[in-house]
């Protein structure tokens, strides 16, 4: 299974009531955003439904490894102690400082945090406050211009199309055509669904082998949805 990202995002995603934090919101815009620039990043709530699998060690350390980017987003100090977020900016800062990684970069987005709230080395890095004009571009700008010094290759922004109404996070645009989605068992559903996971393939996959991989994605988006399998998200996990 590949495992190969550019960009991770970390944020705490639920909270205690169960419902959607600020933080989600946030990491899910910039999540599209960053989707429709064209890099390959690790959203849990979507990446691991795409992929069929459960939050897990191994797998996120593997997303860890490979990413150059990791953005930590937090309208809440505390949110930052979460023991999953805390754990994803802690290692992935421990190997920039080691040297393990040494072109990474880390880029906090937060709200209504004064920088001193932030760990020390958070607020060390670059820091974007969620109030300011542009936020997802500017965001996406500083990205690519860390991978353009540091010999990154730049990926190609995907082609806007009357398909993509729908964005990878799964939610409808609020201007554009009025056509409903497809829904579960209607033509066209499993395949939208598997073409979100095939957002995440490494771009030297052959036309054939993505064919394949694609063929794959729709079987498992079938069998993942029509058992109506539930993922653990980030807070699945239990607390400190």
């Amino acid at each position: 299974m590949e495992k190969d990202f550019q960009v991770f995002l970390s944020f705490k995603h639920t909270n205690p009531d169960g419902t959607e934090t600020r933080d989600y919101e946030f990491a899910k815009n910039l999540y599209d955003a960053l989707n429709e620039a064209g890099f390959r990043t690790f959203f849990s709530p979507v990446t691991l439904h795409n992929l069929g699998i459960s939050y897990n060690q191994d797998f996120i350390d593997s997303a860890l490894d490979s990413s150059i980017t990791l953005i930590v987003i937090a309208t809440e100090a505390g949110n930052l102690e979460s023991q999953w977020v805390k754990y994803e900016w802690k290692r992935f800062s421990n190997d920039i400082l080691s040297g393990i990684k040494p072109n990474g970069q880390v880029i906090s987005l937060v709200e209504n945090l004064d920088i001193h709230q932030l760990p020390r080395y958070l607020r060390s890095s670059e820091v974007f406050d969620v109030s300011r004009g542009r936020l997802y571009a500017d965001v996406v700008s500083f990205i690519s211009n860390h991978f353009s010094g540091i010999g990154e290759p730049l990926p190609e922004p995907k082609p806007k199309s009357i398909n993509d109404e729908k964005t990878q996070s799964g939610k409808a645009p609020v201007s554009g055509s009025s056509a409903p989605a497809p829904s579960e068992g209607t033509p066209g559903f499993y395949e939208q669904e598997a073409e979100k996971a095939a957002a995440n393939f490494p771009a030297d996959y052959s036309k054939e082998k993505k064919g394949k991989m694609l063929q794959i994605s729709i079987n498992v988006a079938k069998n993942i949805i029509s058992k109506t399998r539930i993922i653990p998200m980030v807070d699945d996990k239990p607390e400190e």
